[in-house]
């Protein structure tokens, strides 16, 4: 498991929730329960954005930009994820 990295919840009560960033609160209320819910990560250079059903949940710069893996984990309940897409960014 890496030692250093960023994690964005889907933790029922805390969707969107990030571990490893500072300023990265999620606003309330964009969660939709029993429905396909659409999260847009956008991480280039420092900066990084989640777009959460459409309205933006956190905007942040990373102090400590990193390179590395994606990865997709669900602990103690059934998720199913459709579209997943990578699309490489130039740095800004």
């Amino acid at each position: 498991w890496p030692r250093v990295g960023i994690q964005i919840n889907l933790l029922k009560g805390k969707e969107g929730e990030v571990v490893g960033l500072k300023d990265a609160t999620v606003k309330p209320g964009l969660f939709k329960p029993g429905e396909w819910n659409h999260f847009l990560i956008r991480a280039q250079g420092r900066s990084l954005k989640l777009t959460f059903n459409g309205k933006e949940a956190w905007s942040t710069e990373d102090e400590n930009p990193r390179e590395g893996y994606v990865g997709i984990q669900a602990e103690g309940v059934r998720f199913q994820f459709r579209n997943l897409k990578l699309t490489p960014l130039k740095s800004e």
